[in-house]
């Protein structure tokens, strides 16, 4: 039994983890809120249960399978269907030193059933761009040792759906 993450959709409010629930037509069916993800002949999700925003017809067992989503209702660009891990621990540490994401969109998203944790030991560390978003949909932990730390662009934002613990050290 494994839950599914959709990511990346243009219709953003069907992104999310859908969990298993029950079976429809010998196939798994998965929901998050109000929105499902179904074997109807074709694989569908469905935002608020009733409008098939994204298809597939390819018949596989399981919707982290399909290869190919198709836009119906929904907006561009078509999501991707991962199957969740039970649970997931991962770690990027940053050894002492100077750190530096540029570009014109710097964006951490993490989904599902997973702890995350960012060390940086002292350092200089900058994050710069036109968009720097953060969406964090589980367990985060942001670790900053002594040094310096600047988040700068013309959009910054931060989302939080579950639990979101910073730590700094002491720094500039």
């Amino acid at each position: 039994m494994a839950d599914m993450i959709v990511a990346g959709a243009g219709t953003t409010a069907v992104n999310g983890t859908y969990v298993e629930n029950g079976t429809l037509n010998g196939k798994p069916k998965y929901t998050y809120s109000t929105h499902i993800i179904q074997w109807d002949g074709r694989w569908v999700i469905s935002y608020n249960g009733a409008t098939t925003v994204y298809k597939s017809n390819e018949n596989v067992a399981t919707p982290d399978l399909v290869t190919t989503w198709a836009k119906v209702y929904g907006a561009s660009p078509v999501p991707t269907v991962t199957a969740a891990s039970s649970s997931q621990n991962l770690t990027l540490t940053c050894a002492a030193g100077s750190y530096s994401l540029t570009g014109t969109n710097a964006t951490l998203t993490t989904t599902g059933k997973q702890n995350l944790t960012l060390a940086c030991n002292a350092g200089t560390y900058s994050l710069t761009g036109t968009n720097a978003d953060l969406t964090v949909q589980r367990n985060y932990t942001l670790t900053c040792e002594a040094g310096s730390y600047a988040l700068t662009g013309t959009t910054v934002s931060s989302g939080t759906q579950k639990h979101f613990l910073p730590l700094l050290g002491v720094g500039k």
